[in-house]
């Protein structure tokens, strides 16, 4: 082989390795930047189906970050009254039984049942009638607190984040924990319920006893309470009480000042139970039925 020959040969070898070297740097390098990727921040933003839609998850920044799950012992019951239109759920818990939410258009007679497909438990339920309603519900394993509404009694649900920040609810993680509009605070008990806000007023049941928070504090209000609900700035109480031997006696509270309403009769005052009361209407929910007064 002559001279020329040998060192085009050589040479036409020696950019063939060049490009072979090349070529398995640019492997390594695209294989190591591939590997530096989070694989979450290329993902997609998490949703969770309130019904029949998807919506964004909403934030929990206004309320305490969950640690545990719910200590909830005995279900709570919830009751909402606009007329004849009535809503009622029993709460469920995080991790354990399925919460239920229903819809009454008769007044009680027949309900239909319309839960969140989402929701893991339920933390308060309120109605704005004509088949509209609001729930607090946790909606994942760390038992967030997210706001629920529908407009379309109940066949749909959607996440209602900005609303979260105005609601009252005792914390699915913490049940010594009443969060008001953001704000939480110590109740005066480890299993509180019946958390209930109506203007300045904010009620809970503690240890079957009934509290009005005021002036920075827990003030008692009766006690053998079976639930509450709060209306127009006062507090309206179902307790024991001689008055009504044979039920619960239904008492407004305006302040820590009572008026008695009347009696409940025929119901035990030893199950959950729940009470709505809006102008005119109230409601009593015990067993599986719901009462007026008598």
């Amino acid at each position: 082989m002559s001279a020329g020959v040998f060192a085009r040969v050589t040479a036409v070898v020696a950019v063939g390795v060049l490009a072979i070297g090349v070529g398995v740097l640019s492997v390594l390098a695209l294989q190591s930047t591939a590997s530096s990727e989070s694989p979450e921040s290329a993902g997609p933003a998490p949703t969770f189906d309130f019904g029949d839609r998807a919506t964004t998850s909403p934030s929990a920044s206004a309320t305490p970050s969950p640690t545990s799950t719910s200590t909830t012992s005995t279900p709570e019951r919830f009751l909402a009254v606009d007329g004849s239109d009535l809503w009622r759920a029993t709460s469920g818990a995080c991790g354990g039984a399925a919460p239920e939410v229903e819809y009454s258009t008769d007044g009680g007679e027949s309900w239909a049942e319309v839960t969140p497909a989402a929701a893991v438990q339920v933390m308060s339920l309120a109605t704005f009638g004509e088949g509209q309603a609001e729930a607090v519900a946790a909606t994942d394993a760390a038992c967030t607190p997210a706001a629920l509404r529908t407009y379309t009694a109940g066949r749909a649900w959607e996440s209602y984040p900005q609303m979260l920040a105005g609601a009252t609810f005792v914390s699915p993680t913490d049940r010594s924990t009443v969060v008001v509009a953001g704000a939480a605070m110590t109740a005066p008990c480890a299993d509180a319920r019946s958390a209930r806000t109506s203007r300045t007023a904010t009620g809970i049941v503690c240890d079957g006893t009934a509290f009005l928070w005021a002036d920075g504090e827990w003030m008692s209000l009766a006690a053998g309470a079976v639930a509450l609900d709060a209306v127009a700035g006062t507090i309206v109480v179902a307790h024991v009480s001689d008055a009504c031997r044979s039920g619960v006696t239904v008492t407004q509270f305006t302040g820590t000042s009572g008026d008695e309403l009347g009696c409940v009769s025929d119901v035990d005052a030893a199950s959950p139970a729940a009470i709505s009361v809006l102008g005119d209407d109230l409601v009593f929910w015990s067993g599986d039925n719901v009462f007026g007064l008598d």
